[in-house]
């Protein structure tokens, strides 16, 4: 059976093209809508899972699927400042709650889930989660730092377009994009390179949305050339990762994200399955540890010796943990987003 891992990337290729309709000379005029996003925020998020379970293909490369929330949120908001008529009226109340209260919720919930378990934090921890994610030993959903870095750039992206022109704005925050890059690496020394090894995408997705009757046209007449391209980009990337890796990846991240582009262009995405993953991603991607986190095992597929001090259920099949942790994790993302829903409306978001 622990071969069966081997059918997982396949599994979900197929989940991907599920009843798609292909076009093959004309694109896809609806490719950046809301129906094809979802299905590949969906395909990104459950990804994410199977590479911190150590699934094969997915392993090491979680940062190509983090790349594509970047891009979409970066489209979104550029998207939404052309077409929406004060859209950054009450921008900063609106985003910033939408993102934190998810994470609150999953916050909370780590704690009482470990205590649970048998494992119980200092109050130091539980404060700086809740306030300020970003300290070292103040981060009890491990992947906080996401929350983070995008809370950054939607931050700098109401700085620069509330304040100055369209175009300098986006100079601005591409600019910013780049600098942020050299101070976590330079200066901040944060404790892994997840924090910038992926976020240009951003800056891709508001560059796409500004210009997107000229990428159109470029997409329709030099697609091939395109794919080529990217495709060539993206294996020069993963295989020089060593030659400087925050570079590759970054290179990668544009190039696996430019790639699904051209896909979606000529693909109208309907998987069911995904796009209900889609409406669910956030809290996929902020909830998956509370189960995968039990099933200890997980980590000594990828670290062996790896102890945690939670109790743990010893499963050995790499197959059936993968599984379990993604089938776990929709069920109770679902749940957890319904209760998010309630809150958001409360504090009429």
């Amino acid at each position: 059976m622990q071969n069966l891992i081997y059918t997982l990337p396949i599994i979900l290729l197929i989940l991907f093209f599920w009843k798609a309709d292909f076009f093959k000379r004309d694109l896809y005029k609806e490719a950046l809508s809301l129906d094809n996003a979802l299905v590949v925020r969906g395909f990104a998020a459950i990804s994410v899972v199977l590479c911190h379970t150590g699934i094969p293909v997915f392993y090491r490369h979680g940062y190509l699927f983090v790349a594509i929330f970047y891009f979409f949120s970066g489209y979104g908001l550029m998207y939404g400042f052309l077409k929406k008529k004060d859209y950054l009226k009450g921008f900063l109340k609106k985003r910033f709650l939408s993102l934190m209260i998810p994470y609150w919720v999953a916050t909370l919930l780590y704690i009482v889930w470990f205590f649970i378990l048998g494992h119980t934090f200092e109050f130091k921890e539980i404060l700086l989660s809740f306030i300020f994610p970003y300290l070292e030993g103040g981060r009890i959903v491990t992947v906080a730092w996401y929350v983070c870095t995008i809370a950054v750039f939607y931050l700098a992206f109401y700085i620069f377009f509330k304040f100055f022109s369209v175009k300098k704005a986006i100079c601005l925050i591409s600019v910013f994009n780049i600098a942020y890059i050299i101070y976590c690496k330079e200066f901040v020394h944060v404790s892994s390179i997840v924090w910038y090894c992926s976020n240009l995408p951003f800056l891709l997705g508001i560059l796409i949305a500004y210009k997107k009757e000229f990428v159109e046209k470029i997409i329709k007449d030099k697609y091939f050339i395109l794919a080529i391209t990217f495709v060539t980009t993206l294996s020069i990337a993963l295989l020089y990762l060593k030659v400087s890796r925050t570079i590759m990846q970054q290179i990668a991240s544009l190039s696996i994200v430019s790639l699904l582009v051209l896909v979606m262009y000529r693909t109208h995405l309907k998987s069911k399955v995904l796009a209900f993953c889609g409406k669910i991603s956030y809290e996929i991607y902020l909830c998956h540890y509370l189960i995968m986190l039990p099933l200890n095992n997980t980590y000594k597929f990828v670290n062996p010796g790896y102890k945690s001090s939670i109790y743990s259920v010893q499963l050995d099949n790499q197959f059936l943990v993968a599984v379990f942790s993604v089938l776990g994790t929709i069920c109770i993302s679902y749940f957890i987003k319904k209760f998010n829903s309630k809150v958001m409306k409360l504090c009429h978001i």
